[in-house]
């Protein structure tokens, strides 16, 4: 399981990113599974879903430094997932 700092650290920093230049599509798909409350499997799973679709967005919506980030980030959640024996659909990051 990831610690809450490494992911959080990420997934912090991008929020706070996308909210100082209003980049609104990819803080619609990340803040509607992002943070996380109980933790549970489904939870995991709706984060995972997120960010594949924030990477997903083109470069002009999400550079290549935050792209970088968001990779960074799918792995860990799919550390997570795997971890508590929920695989996700569909290739990993």
């Amino acid at each position: 399981m990831p610690t809450d700092s490494e992911l959080g650290t990420i997934l912090d920093g991008l929020v706070g990113r996308w909210c100082d230049r209003r980049a609104l599509d990819p803080l619609r798909y990340l803040l509607a599974a992002y943070p996380l409350h109980m933790r549970t499997s489904d939870e995991w799973h709706q984060l995972w879903v997120a960010l594949r679709n924030v990477r997903g967005l083109s470069a002009q919506v999400l550079p290549d430094v935050e792209r970088k980030l968001v990779e960074d980030a799918l792995r860990l959640v799919d550390r997570a997932i795997r971890g508590a024996g929920q695989v996700p659909a569909g290739p990993s990051a």
